[in-house]
């Protein structure tokens, strides 16, 4: 168990949730399922660091990823750059060896996860 991801993924899912109750749109009921899914996902793989839970997390992960672009805001690069820069960090924490520099990174990714659900909800609702 990775307590601090699990405590980062718990946290900002419930700030992801809270936020989707308040500023509900019918229009990112999607983007809503894939992301309440994700965090459950994300709690499982961090909580209990079984093989099944991170590959399935990972999956849900690419999947998130496909909805969030398919989603993006016309011409909205900053959106586009948080894609792919928690991606690309996503990709770089598993080289890096020291464990707690990766949980940080890996940390970091939740946060712009949550930041990136809130920027979608300023666009569409």
């Amino acid at each position: 168990m990775n307590g601090k991801l699990f405590f980062t993924s718990l946290y900002f899912g419930s700030m992801m949730i809270i936020i989707s109750i308040f500023f509900y749109s019918a229009y990112l009921s999607p983007l809503y399922y894939i992301t309440y899914i994700g965090i459950l996902t994300s709690c499982m793989n961090h909580g209990f660091t079984h093989m099944v839970a991170k590959w399935l997390d990972r999956l849900i992960m690419l999947l998130s990823a496909i909805i969030y672009l398919y989603y993006r805001p016309l011409n909205n690069i900053i959106i586009l750059f948080i894609i792919f820069m928690m991606i690309w960090m996503y990709f770089y924490s598993k080289r890096i060896i020291d464990k707690e520099s990766r949980t940080y990174i890996h940390m970091t990714v939740h946060l712009l996860s949550a930041f990136l659900f809130i920027l979608y909800h300023f666009c569409y609702v």
